[in-house]
């Protein structure tokens, strides 16, 4: 048998009888071409892009039997150039022998092989890199980074490499798979409280083409506060206080929270107030938004008050809008001794 043949991924093909160009495929039976009739000029391009797209399994199998064959070869290789040499040498007073140890450096490194994908550490790394988007919330576009790309994934004697994976490999394989792992986590920490409370509240971007209805639960196991976000529903229609109850109760039912919920704190518009009320959920208005209401009405009730707070706002959002006004703002802090802080623009938050 020839090396060529030697080659793992003919336990899944084998030779045509009729015709030495082409080579079968035992799961198949489709025959595709080697290229040639004559061994030395043939190839398994065909063969191998067949099994890749057609059969995923085998063609899984094939790459991680040549990684344990590259493996052991690169280990034979390493025995091999660092093995002693003995040389007898006579010398000239007592004849002993000596030692003489073969230089390695000179020697050729052996080739660097890529993990298959479904291998422990190159899972490991995937997961790294699935951890580093989620933790620091980055885009699926880190790993098409020119940098990103250039980091070294290899071990540390290189004789293996780790292939980066695509975007779309994360975003539809990697990020569904961590989602209902870590799901999976959260519900049996869930099961071990007796009672559970929630918070909801909407919100919209700054360019109000999307809003969403979040919610988060809080509860206590073994005397030890926990708080996780639960979910986050896109809100397509109006929000009205049908559609919101109806999101809130699709949240709360995926999670099986029907007879877990203590209490639901939400904001005190209408609406949210309304919906708690329509799905009959006991609930109750958020005192910090109820503190804002009060501060707002009781501010802009005075004409004088509201005044100087336009005016404010208006010299802020000079400086914002102003590269020379906000330099020469700097130096009179440096002349006065005062603390270089840049304006900020008064906006209603919670």
């Amino acid at each position: 048998m020839s090396q060529r043949e030697r080659n793992p991924i003919w336990q899944f093909f084998e030779k045509s009888t009729n015709d030495l160009s082409k080579a079968v495929c035992k799961i198949c039976k489709k025959s595709l071409s080697l290229g040639s009739q004559e061994p030395k000029k043939q190839t398994l391009y065909g063969v191998k892009q067949h099994l890749s797209k057609f059969h995923g399994t085998e063609h899984r199998q094939v790459l991680k039997r040549q990684s344990e064959l590259e493996n052991i070869k690169n280990e034979l290789n390493i025995q091999k150039r660092t093995k002693v040499s003995l040389a007898v040498l006579e010398t000239a007073k007592g004849n002993q022998p000596t030692l003489v140890q073969s230089t390695i450096p000179s020697l050729a490194r052996p080739k660097c092989v890529q993990w298959p994908d479904d291998h422990e550490i190159s899972r490991r790394i995937d997961k790294a890199i699935m951890d580093l988007m989620i933790v620091d919330m980055l885009p699926y576009s880190l790993v098409s980074g020119e940098a990103f790309q250039r980091l070294n994934f290899a071990d540390p004697d290189a004789f293996h490499k780790y292939r980066l994976k695509s975007e779309k490999f994360f975003r539809t394989t990697l990020m569904p798979q961590t989602y209902e792992r870590v799901k999976a986590k959260v519900k049996k920490l869930i099961a071990k409280s007796d009672w559970l409370s929630v918070t909801a509240d909407i919100w919209t971007n700054t360019s109000k083409s999307c809003s969403l209805l979040s919610l988060t639960g809080h509860f206590i196991i073994e005397h030890q506060r926990l708080k996780v976000i639960l979910g986050a529903a896109v809100m397509e229609q109006d929000h009205t206080s049908q559609y919101i109850e109806r999101k809130f109760t699709e949240m709360i039912n995926e999670w099986n929270l029907n007879c877990k919920i203590f209490l639901v704190l939400r904001d005190n518009a209408a609406n949210m107030a309304c919906a708690m009320r329509t799905g009959h959920y006991e609930s109750l208005g958020c005192v910090s938004h109820t503190l804002q209401l009060v501060i707002k009405q009781s501010i802009f009730a005075d004409e004088d008050t509201t005044e100087i707070i336009k005016k404010c706002r208006k010299i802020v959002g000079h400086f914002h809008h102003s590269e020379p006004a906000t330099r020469k703002l700097k130096e009179c802090q440096i002349q006065c001794g005062l603390p270089e802080h840049a304006l900020v623009q008064s906006i209603d938050i919670r």
